[in-house]
């Protein structure tokens, strides 16, 4: 391997790991001072990649590379509103800052036939933490072979202390007589946030070798020990897709009668799922997501365009918000924190996206982009990662397809 891909491969790697540790770990959620590193340092690789990037390839620049610069002052106009109207902090000028960076990020990559890279470093990243954990959870909870190293004092939901494996491993939420799977993260929705992800990369775009079936395994062995709603109506919903792409490739017979099959498949894995989320609502966390929901519609009802601004609602109870009280919301869905936060000015444009894009999907048949684009729309309604730097990504990745020669994409990223 050349060395000036060797340096750009750790780069992916480097940019990547920030991706992941940005992701609600316990690493940036008990330190602050590792928070701040992560602030800082990411925009700095990413503005060197993308510069390396520029010195080595000659770009032209595309309808596209002004779709994204437009996009990022879209974004930053909201900032400036909630800071100089709702109190906002000035830190939430990196939101629109890091969205620019990603989306050059991944702009680049196109522009380089190389689309696939970064999502491959974060996959395998990703294994090695699911490997890890599979490790000690077994150790912890069937063996009971380790005690933790430490304790360590975590900022999520409320202030609490949770057992340390060597910085390794931590356990953050308890399950009867057991510890859920939450790996390096702040809670098992995280943890199966994360392995869905992905999950979904590796199922989708690069199922191709032996290793990487290998890899799913890890990562479903690892997703099913977070108990946890969300990885599995995942897991579920990618294996009736890479059953149905199978089916595609096999002749009209054989497909017909997968077909009748996969029907059938359908029905049962629509009652369970109908089942899980029916008990799911019976739970803590069921009821919480309701009130979440709730309190998110509430909240944007008394400022419907613009929100109430980032965070507004993350204090507990309640907050008085231009003389409006505020519920507590946007602490296990990412839309709630969206529509409560930032109104219709940027949900609609958002979600208006993602849908044409599933429109486009569906009409070429391009079923890799639309089953990504299903599963982020899930994730958004049950998972809490609206200003990390993978939900920028998975956003900015899914609708630069619908912007772009998807069969071209496909060509370039390797994916076909």
């Amino acid at each position: 391997m050349k060395p000036k891909k060797i340096f750009l491969n750790l780069l992916n790697y480097c940019i990547a790991s920030f991706i992941l540790l940005n992701a609600n770990t316990v690493y940036i959620h008990s330190n602050p001072k590792v928070y701040q590193i992560c602030q800082m340092i990411f925009p700095i690789i990413c503005l060197f990649f993308i510069f390396i990037s520029f010195c080595f390839n000659d770009f032209k620049i595309d309808y596209m590379f002004f779709f994204g610069i437009g996009v990022s002052l879209y974004i930053l106009m909201w900032v400036l509103y909630q800071i100089a109207f709702l109190g906002g902090n000035r830190t939430s000028l990196l939101i629109p800052i890091n969205f620019c960076l990603i989306f050059l990020l991944i702009w680049t990559q196109i522009k380089k036939n190389n689309l696939i890279q970064l999502t491959n470093a974060y996959v395998n990243l990703v294994v090695i933490v699911a490997a890890i954990s599979i490790v000690f959870w077994l150790l912890t909870n069937i063996f009971h072979k380790l005690i933790p190293s430490n304790y360590v004092l975590l900022y999520w939901g409320y202030e609490r202390f949770i057992l340390n494996y060597h910085n390794l491993y931590f356990e953050t939420q308890q399950w009867g007589d057991i510890f859920r799977n939450t790996a390096i993260f702040t809670e098992a929705p995280m943890a199966a946030l994360n392995f869905l992800v992905a999950l979904a990369f590796n199922m989708i775009f690069l199922n191709k070798t032996k290793l990487a079936k290998f890899k799913s395994f890890i990562l479903i062995i690892a997703g099913l020990m977070t108990i946890s709603t969300t990885m599995y109506i995942g897991i579920l919903a990618l294996l009736i897709y890479r059953f149905f792409e199978k089916t595609a490739r096999a002749n009209k017979y054989i497909s017909l009668i997968k077909f009748i099959f996969i029907i059938i498949l359908f029905v049962i894995s629509a009652v369970i799922v109908n089942s899980l989320i029916n008990s799911k609502l019976q739970t803590g966390s069921g009821i919480d997501r309701s009130s979440d929901y709730i309190n998110g519609i509430n909240a944007w009802i008394n400022h419907p365009i613009m929100g109430n601004g980032l965070n507004a609602g993350i204090n507990e109870g309640t907050t008085i918000i231009n003389g409006e009280v505020i519920g507590h919301y946007g602490f296990s869905s990412s839309f709630s924190q969206l529509l409560g936060d930032s109104g219709l000015f940027l949900v609609v444009p958002i979600f208006l996206s993602i849908l044409e894009t599933i429109r486009k999907s569906i009409f070429i048949k391009e079923w890799k982009i639309l089953i990504l684009s299903i599963l982020f729309m899930y994730l958004v309604f049950v998972s809490i990662f609206t200003t990390t730097y993978l939900f920028m990504y998975l956003l900015i990745f899914i609708v630069m397809w619908n912007f772009s020669d998807i069969s071209e994409l496909n060509r370039k990223a390797h994916l076909e």
